[in-house]
C-alpha cells in the first residue's frame, strides 16, 4: 500500500492542480507532491528492523529470552525554530504567487496559492530537518547488546574482542562560532546561526563503538544524559568494556 501512496497522492493532486493551473503545471505539482510523499515513507522506513521496537521513552531497555538486551534510545525532535522557518517561507511563497498578475478567479488564486506555499515551505522542511538530523548523527533504530557481542543498529554484529572502546561524542559541539563583521544583517545571521547551532548541539550527542579502526554509532541525536545512560547500560551488560 506505501508504494501505490505516491501514486495516488500525484493523480489526486493532477485531478485538483490542471484546472486551475494547466496540464502542464498540474503535471509538476503533481510529481513534486509524489515525491515529498515518498521522501516520508523513506524516512518512516530507515529505521532497522529485528533487532527490536522503536520505543516513545526516552530510554527502553528490553531483555530477550535468547540472551540479548535490546537498547532503544528515542532521539528528542529538532528544536521548533526547524520547523517555523519552513512554515515562514512557504508563506512567502504562498504570497508572491497570489500576488503574479491577474486570476481569472479567487478558486484559482487561492488552489494556487496555497500549493506554492505547502509545496515550498514541505520541500524546505524536509531538506533542513534531514540536513540537520545529518549533523546531529541521528540513528533511526535500536540496538542490542549482550555479554559477548554488540549487535548494531544495522543487524551486524560485532564481537567484545574486537571492541576498543565505547565513546560519548557531541557531532555539533565544538562548532559554534560568531563570525564578527561590520554588517549588521551579516551580524545578525551569524548571531542566528550560532543560536540555532546551540540548540541543535544540546541534542546531538551520540554513543559510538570503536571497532575493527572504525567508529559505529549505537545511538545518535540524543541529549546528554540520554547518551551517559546508553552507555551505562552497555557496560553493565558487557562487562569485558568495563
Amino acid at each position: 500500500m506505501s508504494k501505490l501512496l505516491p501514486v495516488v497522492v500525484g493523480l489526486v493532486s493532477l485531478f485538483l492542480l490542471a484546472p486551475f493551473v494547466g496540464f502542464v503545471g498540474g503535471v509538476i505539482g503533481a510529481a513534486v507532491a509524489a515525491l515529498l510523499v515518498h521522501a516520508a515513507i523513506r524516512d518512516r522506513r530507515s529505521a532497522p528492523h529485528g533487532v527490536g521496537a522503536r520505543g516513545t521513552e526516552p530510554l527502553t531497555v528490553t531483555p530477550a529470552p535468547d540472551g540479548w538486551t535490546v537498547i532503544d534510545a528515542c532521539p528528542p525532535p529538532l528544536p521548533a525554530m526547524f520547523s517555523v522557518i519552513p512554515g515562514i517561507v512557504g508563506a512567502i511563497a504562498a504570497l508572491a504567487v497570489a500576488n503574479m498578475g491577474s486570476w481569472r478567479s479567487a478558486v484559482s488564486l487561492l488552489v494556487s496559492a496555497l500549493f506554492a506555499g505547502v509545496v515550498t515551505g514541505g520541500i524546505l522542511a524536509v531538506w533542513v530537518h534531514g540536513v540537520q538530523n545529518g549533523r546531529r548523527r541521528l540513528v533511526q533504530g535500536p540496538f542490542a547488546v549482550s555479554e559477548s557481542a554488540v549487535r548494531l543498529p544495522s543487524g551486524a554484529e560485532v564481537a567484545a574482542g574486537r571492541i576498543y572502546a565505547l565513546t560519548l561524542r557531541n557531532g555539533v559541539d565544538g562548532h559554534v562560532s560568531v563570525m564578527v563583521t561590520n554588517s549588521t544583517i551579516g551580524m545578525a545571521g551569524s548571531l542566528g546561526a550560532a543560536h540555532a547551532a546551540a540548540k541543535l548541539a544540546r541534542i546531538a550527542y551520540r554513543v559510538d563503538l570503536d571497532h575493527d579502526g572504525r567508529s559505529s554509532t549505537l545511538a545518535g541525536g540524543l541529549t546528554e544524559p540520554q547518551a551517559r545512560a546508553v552507555a551505562a547500560e552497555v557496560l553493565r551488560h558487557m562487562p569485558s568494556l568495563r
